[in-house]
């Protein structure tokens, strides 16, 4: 009885080495293409066991290992055997993945997303050889008929795609793999575009595109110059959607950010145009920060003083100087209108997928070597202007009545400042020491956040919430929302008596001097590691 237990773990120890044994991959990969019919790949569970098949036992890597390496016969004979076995197992796969071979959709689908293992997994030698194969069966399923549905064997292709964009853009040095990998991404990239504009796809379709998107343009961005246009403006009209799910306008986002890999010009198709993506990146980071700019001035009109952010709108379009085309050129045009205008809540939510496009862009790696120039004081000006934004009304000139906020525009402000404030830190994050001459803006900037929120969670003494005058033990101060005649209707603002509105103000002047002389001290004693 003893030895039981050591019998029983000297079975499951032969077992699971004679099931990963060179002959078993052999074995189990005849049995496959019998048990994959179309019927059978149709059925979720079976197609996923498939796959699951493949992962673990490395199947789709049977020929990896050259036969001259074996170290006995028998195994020669063994991987000779594997490699005739995934010929017929691949051959198979491709066969299932023919638009107008037998099966469904569903089918199809599997099919697709085995192809896709076999370009994740195979021998370098036969990805090679059967990448243009390959890209062309399923450019067959992305498109069938000459038509762009987005289907389910048509995403499921898009996404083996995907895996062999990614295997190719590590193999861009061997002769043959960067024109095949090119003739995928052009004959493919209509058709995902297409699903991208198209708002009846569903995200999955739209999630797909974005993945082969980005796919190219981390390994093949060359490819992508001829339509470098029709690109952006798909994609930025995919930031710009409002009935987008969250993680395909994050995949947007990044997408956005990673466009000067490209290289090309932004004002017309330059598919001509030699490569320059330091360039790019600063001509796309100067007309997300225009975009940022003029939809503030839409979204906070009547809760900043007028000509806000002026003088970084000057630096940005200089007088006398032909302005650069808008961000994703008339990709916000569509949307509203010729002569639409955006309402205030639209403008500050475009705002704010501009401000994470450009943290996206300050994080993310270009493909050369090259430095490009960062307006960073450009960058904090935007942040600031954002950030001191409190939703409080305020008179756009002396005299004139101050004009509140949209309650949709007020709950989205939250979302302005977070947007805001990571620009700062991607900022800090991507200049480093360089960023030292502007290592007091910033501090003002922070101490001026930390302490307009007070940072800790408690209220401050005196102000609106809390005592009066200063005096811990005097009520609180609960300002009431009442609805008020404005321009457009009635509108919702805050109303307080007036000598608790007196008492408040006087308490506010006090905290405000205080404040001051503290952040003075606070400015004065700031070191910068590495300044010199």
């Amino acid at each position: 009885r003893g030895s039981r237990p050591d019998k029983r773990r000297a079975q499951a120890m032969e077992a699971s080495a004679h099931v990963n044994s060179l002959a078993a991959r052999a074995r189990i990969l005849r049995a496959l293409p019998g048990q994959l019919t179309a019927a059978k790949l149709a059925d979720p569970a079976a197609s996923l066991a498939a796959v699951r098949a493949l992962d673990a036992f490395c199947l789709t890597a049977a020929d990896a290992i050259d036969a001259n390496d074996a170290a006995s016969r028998a195994d020669r004979d063994a991987i000779d055997e594997s490699s005739e076995a995934l010929d017929r197992f691949v051959a198979h796969v491709e066969r299932a993945c023919e638009p107008r071979g037998a099966g469904d959709l569903a089918s199809k689908a599997a099919a697709a997303t085995l192809l896709g293992r076999c370009a994740r997994d195979c021998a370098p030698r036969r990805f090679v050889t059967s990448l243009a194969r390959w890209g062309e069966r399923l450019q067959g399923l992305v498109k069938p008929d000459k038509s762009s549905d987005a289907t389910v064997a048509a995403v499921a292709a898009a996404r083996a795609m995907c895996e062999i964009l990614r295997r190719a853009g590590a193999m861009m040095d061997v002769p043959g793999v960067r024109k095949e990998a090119a003739t995928v991404v052009q004959r493919a990239l209509p058709s995902i575009l297409a699903w991208l504009d198209d708002e009846e796809s569903g995200p999955a379709a739209a999630s797909a595109s974005l993945d082969f998107i980005k796919a190219a343009l981390v390994g093949h961005p060359a490819a992508l110059r001829p339509r470098a246009d029709a690109l952006e403006r798909s994609l930025v009209r995919a930031v710009y959607s409002r009935d987008a799910d969250a993680a395909v306008r994050d995949a947007a986002h990044s997408c956005v950010a990673m466009f000067p890999r490209i290289g090309s010009a932004p004002a017309a198709n330059a598919g001509g145009a030699p490569a320059d993506s330091a360039r790019a990146w600063s001509s796309t980071c100067r007309r997300a920060l225009i975009a940022v700019h003029a939809n503030l001035d839409v979204a906070l009109e009547g809760a900043e003083p007028m000509n806000a952010g002026a003088s970084s709108k000057a630096k940005l379009m200089p007088a006398g100087e032909e302005p650069p085309p808008p961000l994703g050129f008339d990709a916000a045009t569509s949307i509203d209108g010729v002569n639409g205008r955006p309402s205030s809540p639209v403008a500050l939510r475009r705002a704010i997928a501009m401000l994470r496009v450009i943290a996206s862009m300050l994080r993310a790696a270009l493909p050369t070597g090259a430095s490009a120039p960062v307006p960073a004081e450009l960058i904090l000006a935007t942040a600031r202007r954002t950030l001191d934004c409190d939703g409080a009304g305020a008179a756009a000139a002396p005299g004139l009545p101050a004009i509140a906020l949209r309650v949709e525009t007020l709950a989205a402000l939250p979302d302005a400042h977070v947007a805001a404030a990571d620009v700062v830190v991607a900022l800090v994050e991507c200049g480093g020491v360089a960023m030292t001459a502007l290592a007091g803006p910033i501090a003002r900037l922070v101490d001026s956040c930390l302490r307009r929120g007070d940072g800790s969670g408690r209220r401050k003494e005196g102000g609106v919430g809390g005592g009066v005058g200063g005096e811990s033990n005097a009520p609180a101060l609960m300002p009431e929302i009442v609805l008020l005649d404005g321009p457009t209707g009635k509108m919702p603002m805050l109303a307080m008596d007036a000598p608790a509105a007196l008492a408040a103000a006087a308490s506010s002047a006090r905290a405000r001097e205080a404040d001051a002389a503290v952040a003075q001290q606070f400015i004065d004693g700031v070191v910068v590691p590495g300044a010199v």
